[in-house]
């Protein structure tokens, strides 16, 4: 199933989940139950082909022959078996005695009580920001799971108790007994199937034959089937999740995670290694001082323009989870319109502030101590990275003294001094300190987007407008550069007072992130309409393509194209075809391996997007296309390589 096909079904059972919810459940029940039904199937024939060898043994007394046929079905019986044998690691962390935390024992019991969800077995406490309740069958196939309640104890830091109430509601939501989610049941029959693929392809059985067409035809329908049910098992965590607390405390939740844990990841770390430019041992307190580090990133003052780019990102094909804006909106809590939805969604955050944190409430001495704990350990791992990161900035320290020494090294252009000069002036003492060496750089031609981005964000924090020009020219460079840029302008503005200016902003940000998310999927699709033209390749890149052919096992040719296409037409498509040597036999795993092993050998001269198709027949029109377009090269194995035409 090839991309285009695979999102009009996902929307096509989109818009029946949404008509038909029940009517949804029972096809995924049937899908999953044929799954089964096929790995069993087959496996009942292993079985009865094992009766009839040994019955043919018995009769024929050619006992070498039929060891090694009993041999090899016992071998695939066995890889059916333990890929139904479906098994997760438990989590790792701290587990939590029976009554060493009593307030949160008997919250979980509350409302896991009302959800009419399992009793969790275990609570592990982790290092990640993130909680959830996992189950874990111990029968595999026919269940018995034992539940775990995992909770990262930086979450449990950033919010507060109610907030955590409603998180810890949301995740027990996903095994409530009123409307169990089938989302879980996708989940297991998907690892029963990577379990049984992955352990064939690793023993090279002959017997993956069995299972190929049926995986290729029934994995993308099952994968669209968890996609959607997923999605709507999250809607029904969060009402479930309102029910038992608030609607309030899950959108208040939703509004601290997307923030705090944006504070968390991008500043409470950096300012700990911050010190390492300084300091050449690793500090006593790192741990501790991340309560105190989440409270203050509630002033943060991107806080306003992450929440609205985190209010107009969309959710993407592969998400599971829908958006902030889509999940706040179904909760009733904001107006459809995303822009619109930025002050209430304030106002979430601000009328429930970061006094008291769920872990102090809930784990008053535990948390701590665990903190005292994380700070011994990290203080040890961290040790030679730190010392390392100290001696890097001493280094550099070393190299800005000699680039701006009266008799500077001379194997770099002036313009080239100036940028190295402007990106360790950054680093090293801020972007401030940067703007005359990038000014200067700049002045002298085209110089790259970082250096536009870096002395943009200089002037824009001083207040000059000129920031501005050089922030959209980096974005123009690089759209990696983009977001970051938005951000950047979209403070500017406000602080200014240019309210017009911050809306055509972020318009012009869900515009581009819209040519962005359909450049995507142009690139990660090929279809009968689509018009190829010649590669257009450099002799450089000519070398490195048969280079690549020549070291990459399994491949007799490649056919290499450029493919049309209408967003960024600048960034140019190359769809490279791989024709298989004779008897090689790529299997789900080997098919991945080759295509990642092609990829790190076609690094050409010119940046370019490429897509590796393997030659099959559902994709023999490819070459019939390439060949129509009389552009297409094809690069054999001996070196050679010829232009594709009609005749």
């Amino acid at each position: 199933m090839d991309q285009a096909s695979y999102q009009a079904l996902v929307a096509s059972l989109e818009a029946d989940a949404r008509r038909d919810p029940a009517g949804m459940r029972r096809r995924v029940f049937a899908l999953i139950a044929l799954g089964y039904g096929y790995v069993l199937g087959v496996l009942g024939v292993i079985l009865a082909a094992i009766v009839l060898v040994i019955l043919l043994a018995v009769s024929t007394k050619n006992i070498a022959l039929t060891w090694k046929l009993l041999a090899a079905l016992f071998v695939v019986a066995g890889f059916i078996l333990k890929a139904l044998w479906v098994r997760a690691t438990p989590p790792e962390g701290v587990r939590l005695r029976p009554g060493q935390a009593p307030l949160l024992e008997q919250r979980v019991e509350e409302i896991r009580s009302a959800l009419r969800a399992p009793r969790p077995s275990e609570i592990v406490l982790t290092e990640e920001f993130n909680a959830s309740v996992m189950q874990i069958p111990q029968l595999g196939v026919f269940g018995f799971p034992r539940t775990y309640l995992v909770l990262g104890l930086p979450l449990m830091y950033a919010l507060t108790p109610a907030q955590f109430d409603a998180v810890l509601a949301h995740e027990f939501g996903h095994l409530s007994g009123s409307h169990p989610k089938r989302g879980l049941w996708v989940y297991r029959m998907f690892r029963t199937w990577h379990q049984l693929m992955t352990q064939m392809e690793q023993a090279k059985s002959w017997a993956s034959g069995l299972f190929d067409r049926f995986v290729h035809w029934y994995v993308p329908r099952l994968n669209a089937y968890g996609f959607v049910m997923s999605r709507a098992d999250e809607y029904a965590a969060d009402a479930d999740a309102a029910r038992v607390t608030s609607a309030a405390a899950v959108g208040g939740a939703l509004v601290a995670l997307e923030l705090r844990g944006r504070v968390y990841e991008r500043t409470v770390w950096s300012t700990v290694w911050a010190r390492a430019d300084h300091e050449p041992d690793p500090p006593e307190q790192s741990w501790r001082a991340v309560p105190q580090l989440l409270r203050e990133g509630d002033a943060h003052p991107a806080r306003r323009e992450w929440l609205g780019a985190a209010l107009l990102a969309r959710a993407s094909e592969n998400d599971t989870h829908p958006s902030l804006h889509e999940r706040l909106h179904a909760l009733s809590l904001v107006p459809p319109d995303a822009k619109a939805a930025v002050p209430t969604a304030e106002q979430l955050l601000a009328s429930a502030p970061l006094e008291r944190a769920a872990a102090e409430h809930y784990l008053p001495d535990v948390a701590a101590q665990r903190l005292v704990a994380l700070d011994r350990s990290w203080r040890t791992e961290v040790a030679p990275k730190w010392r390392a990161r100290f001696r890097e900035v001493q280094a550099k320290r070393a190299r800005l003294v000699v680039l701006n020494a009266p008799d500077a090294t001379s194997e770099l252009s002036e313009a080239e001094r100036l940028l190295e000069t402007g990106s360790l002036l950054s680093e090293l003492e801020g972007d401030e300190a940067a703007i005359p060496a990038l000014q200067q750089a700049i002045a002298l031609g085209p110089a790259p987007a970082w250096a536009h981005f870096i002395l943009g964000r200089a002037l824009l924090a001083r207040g000059d407008d000129a920031g501005e020009r050089h922030v959209r020219q980096a974005m123009e460079l690089d759209f990696d550069a983009v977001q970051a840029g938005v951000t950047l302008l979209y403070r500017f503005f406000e602080k200014a007072g240019r309210t017009e200016a911050m809306e055509q902003i972020l318009t012009w940000y869900e515009t581009l992130s819209q040519a962005n998310l359909e450049s995507m999927r142009e690139r990660n699709a090929l279809e009968r309409s689509d018009r190829f033209v010649a590669p257009a390749l450099t002799d450089a890149d000519r070398r490195v393509v048969h280079a690549a052919v020549r070291q990459t096992p399994g491949i007799k040719s490649v056919v290499v194209a450029r493919k049309v296409v209408q967003h960024y037409p600048d960034r140019p498509m190359m769809v490279v075809l791989v024709e298989r040597q004779l008897g090689a036999i790529l299997r789900p795993g080997s098919y991945a391996t080759l295509v990642d092993d092609l990829l790190k050998r076609l690094q050409l001269e010119t940046p370019t997007y490429i897509l590796v198709q393997l030659e099959t027949r559902e994709m023999s029109w490819l070459r019939a296309a390439l060949r129509r377009s009389d552009a297409a090269v094809e690069f054999t194995r001996d070196g050679r390589d010829r232009v594709l035409g009609t005749g």
